[in-house]
């Protein structure tokens, strides 16, 4: 797996388009069943055929994501139409694959070069997130490249990579939850929109080369952006636990501060002194935006790291050093 950490930044919504122009067009790719193993991918595009550089970008999609995203359902029960599955995205060679919740170990992954698929060895659940990594009883499994989704803009071209197909996407926009005014400092809530049903959770979003999200919900169309989950997959991989770090509060949130609404008892913010109704502003000279919440400004830092918030409070601007905590689940 490779990742180029950055603060988390804006999280991008994306169109999903079946296209009609001569640069678009969904490939479906057949795999797992319906190649030999080893057999390379045997590829139909769908719709117009795409201009050559379209296709040279099709290429890298197929030989450095599709490779690395995998079908992770049920064990199959005779007679019984499996509704389980899912896509799992490689992220280490021994075995570690990213998914999304709900996920049990009777569920096995499919890698299109073994003769038979794999079984799970344990799961690590990040609740807040949605999701999960989980350790399946693999070697030498393909990675994918995780990118930065943070200067991602609207109208750039992407794709949707799923165990069975590709489809041309295109980035719409931004969309934030401004429906939940107070929640936890510490999660994130912005998501891309990818209204399309022809891919299935947990499958890629990705530029030519690298992941920029995974989807986790089909339904209401949304995917997550890679500088969201990144941060924790990178510290699950180096301490085998799923955590991330918090203030100990709720808030607000505004357009430009956070307004602390609830602090926990012997949490972060209470003995950093943080009070309830102080205005937080920034978190290391990183002002909060609209297009960069408190959550997002917090979640790369280190649990047990000193950070410092500039707060509103009354008339005053004062600053004030936390050192964040950490939030386990192991």
């Amino acid at each position: 797996m490779e990742y180029s950490r950055t603060r988390l930044a804006v999280i991008f919504a994306l169109g999903i388009m079946i296209a009609t122009s001569a640069s678009v067009g969904i490939l479906f790719v057949s795999r797992g069943a319906f190649a030999a193993p080893g057999a390379p991918a045997q590829i139909t595009i769908v719709g117009n055929q795409p201009k050559e550089t379209e296709a040279t970008r099709l290429g890298y999609v197929r030989d450095r994501v599709l490779k690395a995203v995998f079908a992770f359902s049920k064990k199959p029960i005779a007679g019984v139409a499996n509704q389980n599955i899912r896509a799992a995205i490689g992220l280490t060679s021994d075995g570690y694959v990213l998914t999304t919740l709900p996920v049990s170990v009777d569920m096995i992954l499919e890698i299109p070069e073994l003769d038979a698929p794999v079984s799970v060895i344990e799961i690590f659940k990040d609740e807040k997130l949605g999701l999960a990594i989980v350790k399946v009883n693999a070697t030498h499994l393909p990675v994918a490249k995780f990118g930065e989704s943070t200067f991602i803009e609207p109208g750039t071209d992407a794709y949707a990579v799923s165990p069975m197909k590709i489809e041309h996407t295109v980035i719409a926009g931004t969309t934030f939850a401004d429906e939940r005014k107070i929640v936890g400092a510490n999660e994130l809530l912005r998501r891309l929109i990818v209204p399309a049903k022809t891919i299935m959770v947990g499958s890629a979003i990705a530029d030519g080369e690298s992941v920029l999200g995974i989807v986790v919900d089909v339904e209401h169309g949304l995917a997550m952006p890679s500088d969201a989950f990144m941060p924790m997959v990178s510290r699950f991989l180096k301490l085998k636990q799923i955590l991330h770090p918090v203030l100990g509060i709720d808030v607000e949130s505004g357009k430009r501060s956070a307004l602390v609404k609830v602090i926990r008892k012997a949490s972060a913010a209470e003995k950093a002194g943080l009070r309830i109704g102080d205005v937080i502003l920034s978190v290391e000279g990183e002002m909060i935006q609209p297009t960069h919440s408190l959550a997002e400004i917090i979640e790369p830092f280190e649990p047990s790291a000193s950070v410092e918030l500039l707060v509103r409070r009354g008339q005053e601007e004062k600053k004030i050093s936390v050192i964040l905590s950490e939030n386990i689940k192991k």
